[in-house]
């Protein structure tokens, strides 16, 4: 694998001097399709070498209202001669050392972990009964119309047998996000349901 990541960058190398030519990365489908390329496959080979192509900066970050062409122009060859230095970085260590795969394998374990166990578990259960005295006691009227239907979705969904924890962690999320107040609500009554 490393030797074709290896032969990819070479060719990507070549295409520089081509690159070089042109005034700037404005509107330079070239430019583009080569830049994106590299990146893309920075990308698969993990995250590390992602963010090492994101800190390669083609454009200028800041503009002046007047002829900011020569300040482009400088900026997309400086970020050339960057991106060459990358790419020859890149071709050593893959063929000194090959492919730190560690931080994607890493990457990819956590989020299987992530994917498999959710980071909270759920054992709340009402039953229809509970459901009903808790909308009542946290007065579902004050709250708008999709607050109402997440409340209510949420409890049919915890008075059911069998749970789909996927949903109903959704629905707290979102209420966690659009209406703390209803969540803080539901909680409290629920607690005082318990004693």
């Amino acid at each position: 694998m490393e030797e074709k990541f290896y032969n990819y960058f070479k060719l990507k190398l070549g295409a520089i001097s081509d690159l070089m030519k042109y005034q700037s990365s404005i509107n330079n489908p070239a430019f583009e399709k080569w830049w994106g390329s590299i990146t893309a496959t920075c990308e698969r080979m993990g995250p590390r070498y992602k963010q090492r192509a994101d800190r390669i900066n083609f454009f200028p970050s800041v503009l002046t209202s007047g002829d900011d062409s020569e300040w482009i122009n400088q900026t997309y060859k400086s970020g050339l001669n960057q991106a060459e230095a990358f790419i020859e970085t890149l071709m050593e260590e893959l063929q000194t050392w090959g492919l730190d795969d560690s931080n994607n394998k890493k990457f990819t374990e956590k989020n299987k972990t992530n994917v498999e166990q959710s980071p909270y578990n759920l054992y709340v259960t009402v039953n229809q009964q509970q459901a009903q005295q808790i909308i009542q006691t946290i007065n579902l009227d004050k709250y708008d119309n999709e607050t109402k239907e997440k409340v209510e979705l949420l409890f049919s969904e915890l008075s059911k047998l069998n749970k789909n924890k996927s949903k109903i962690s959704n629905i707290v999320k979102w209420l966690a996000n659009k209406s703390i107040d209803a969540l803080i609500a539901i909680l409290i009554a629920k607690a005082n349901l318990q004693q």
